[in-house]
């Protein structure tokens, strides 16, 4: 019984040990040759648009630390987002795994990841940006203002022409 134990527990170690830590982007992009044809795994928000081309599709993501990098997927895997973040959108959550490339040929020498598994975490969500109270008082206060100036003007240009 001990020695069954003990095999489950190494084996679960094993499993732990060889699971992928999420590495930042900006740690990749600054340590380029040492994460080069590595897997790593990287979490973010997607971005932008996703262009496919043929079975292939491009897609973005922005990381946590505010760095975004390019990620080239199958077209299924791209198919799986559903909301892309922009100024109306938080975008899908995505873990994303695959081989970090410094230098990808196939990208005319883009540093992206060619993904090998997209999960998607978190779905994404409209946002709502409002406009905050004080800046549309202050609009509204400078909008008179412009309104005041024009007319003032208006009525110094229409003076009687002197003879």
């Amino acid at each position: 019984m001990l020695q069954r134990s003990f095999l489950i527990f190494i084996i679960l170690v094993l499993a732990a040990s060889s699971a992928l830590a999420i590495i930042p982007v900006q740690t990749l992009v600054e340590n380029g040759k040492t994460y080069d044809e590595q897997v790593v795994e990287i979490q973010g928000e997607a971005i932008g648009d996703i262009l496919v081309r043929g079975q292939n599709a491009w897609m973005n993501v922005l990381a946590k630390d505010g760095n975004a990098i390019g990620i080239l997927c199958s077209k299924e895997q791209a198919q799986q987002i559903k909301i892309l973040g922009n100024y109306k959108n938080r975008g899908d959550e995505v873990l994303v795994t695959g081989t970090f490339y410094r230098f990808m040929k196939e990208q005319s020498g883009e540093t992206s990841i060619k993904a090998q598994s997209i999960t998607i975490i978190r779905s994404g969500y409209p946002t709502n940006h409002k406009i905050p109270q004080e800046r549309l008082i202050f609009a509204l206060f400078l909008l008179l203002l412009t309104g005041i100036a024009i007319l003032y003007f208006q009525k110094e240009n229409k003076a009687p022409p002197k003879t």
